[in-house]
């Protein structure tokens, strides 16, 4: 098969060579493995951007030790265990985001700068969320929106818990919080 010359920007190609002399390979190797991921993941109907969100799941998977369960399979045990014992369910949704917090605060030191994290995590279906918003206000605090936070309120709940876990994880404190349906909103104080 014969070669074709691409052009890329001169950023992407100088990290292409870097890359490639890490992994010990040719540009042109490299170069092929990489467009052959990204063509594959676009055949089956995804788009290029979901390379990245989905080694971005897995690695968050295998660096929280954490597994992949079905919506429906999670909404039941969530509303099962909420009528057992809500408060310790809320303690362990609590905990876990806390875990990680502490985790997304490695890449994102401050609290702001989570949006494409979470956005990614989200996408990944990582956190039982459809959008995450994060926005700073005049009076040094911090509007945390989140939108289509579980099926129930109970797991609205557990999803509210867990974002108040990973907000401590930033030392921040929770000054005010409401749930509204499968919105929950919380105003953090730096």
């Amino acid at each position: 098969m014969g070669r074709t010359n691409i052009a890329v920007e001169d950023e992407i190609a100088g990290s292409l060579a870097d890359e490639a002399s890490k992994e010990n390979k040719t540009v042109y190797a490299l170069a092929n493995e990489a467009m052959k991921a990204v063509l594959r993941v676009c055949d089956e109907g995804g788009k290029p951007d979901d390379v990245y969100v989905s080694w971005f799941f897995v690695r968050i998977l295998r660096d929280l030790d954490s597994v992949p369960i079905p919506g429906d399979l999670l909404e039941k045990m969530v509303k099962a265990l909420y009528a057992a014992d809500s408060d310790s369910l809320l303690k362990y949704w609590f905990e876990e985001g806390v875990r990680t917090g502490a985790y997304l605060h490695l890449s994102s030191p401050k609290i702001e700068g989570l949006s494409s994290e979470v956005r990614a995590l989200s996408q990944a279906n990582l956190l039982p969320v459809k959008r995450v918003e994060i926005r700073g206000e005049e009076d040094s605090k911090v509007v945390i929106r989140v939108i289509g936070a579980g099926l129930s309120m109970e797991s609205t709940k557990c999803a509210e818990a867990f974002i108040k876990g990973i907000v401590s994880a930033y030392s921040l404190k929770v000054v005010g919080s409401s749930v509204t349906g499968s919105i929950i909103e919380l105003k953090v104080s730096k």
